[in-house]
């Protein structure tokens, strides 16, 4: 029970049950037995329009074209109803500042590319689009900051994306072969991310970052019943010169090159 977890952690830091650990008597509306409540709401409000057309201007070219307009409204609250763990002070995890933050994101995003068939067979294309992902409001205990330190904004701004891709399709050996070739550049704005802060997680906002590389693909029916695949990646990933601190000239965590 809670009760016996706060006589457990007393005794191994002070040695007696009944003494209160310090920092304990910052906690406000402490209760025996109860380590701590916390109330966290959140709410996510999307609303969309968007059109999508393939126009042939002949048997050889084809135009791609799309436009969406988003607009995504997020709120995100905490309520720190009571914090007595005295371990959770010791590490500087409370008590903490109360908060109810809101964010609202609009964005016009779409795609425009072209197609262009050689033979039947044998097919190029090239594409850019734009994408968004809208901000929030982180929802942790820590997010507004820790008391008597200085209050933190709890929310994180809209990611913005940048794709550029050239490419190839086509088959052979009668369609017995099939090999995809693409090349792609992305960049991104105010690239979402997550940090650890030393005690718990929240996403922020790098400036700026890449992926970009090229993608082979080959596929071959040796007979009705074998298929061999032969596929090869090389992808560059990392944050831009204009990423705050230590981001900055860095690759992506676990993020493959080859």
């Amino acid at each position: 029970s809670g009760a016996q977890a706060n006589a457990y952690w007393n005794t191994l830091l002070t040695g007696d049950p009944s003494l209160l650990f310090p920092g304990a008597t910052l906690a406000p509306l402490a209760r025996p037995g109860i380590w701590s409540i916390e109330n966290f709401e959140g709410n996510d409000e999307v609303y969309a329009a968007f059109t999508h057309w393939n126009l042939n201007i002949n048997d050889a070219w084809k135009i791609l074209a799309g436009v969406r307009y988003s607009v995504e409204e997020k709120d995100g609250s905490f309520r720190p109803d009571q914090f007595s763990f005295p371990v959770f002070i010791a590490l500087g995890l409370g008590p903490t500042y109360a908060y109810d933050d809101s964010i609202k994101d609009e964005a016009v995003t779409g795609t425009l590319g072209f197609q262009y068939t050689f033979v039947y067979d044998m097919m190029a294309y090239g594409t850019y689009s734009r994408g968004f992902k809208s901000g929030g409001v982180n929802l942790d205990l820590n997010a507004g900051g820790v008391i008597p330190g200085p209050r933190l904004d709890p929310t994180y701004k809209p990611e913005y994306v940048d794709n550029y891709e050239l490419g190839l399709k086509a088959d052979y050996w009668e369609g017995r072969g099939r090999t995809n070739v693409a090349l792609f550049y992305s960049e991104l704005e105010d690239l979402q991310f997550a940090v650890f802060k030393g005690t718990f997680f929240t996403v922020e906002n790098a400036a700026k970052a890449r992926v970009h590389g090229v993608e082979i693909e080959n596929t071959f029916a040796l007979t009705e019943g074998l298929q061999v695949g032969l596929a090869a990646t090389y992808l560059d990933t990392g944050f831009n010169g204009e990423a705050s601190g230590i981001l900055a000239n860095r690759d992506f965590v676990e993020s493959p090159h080859f």
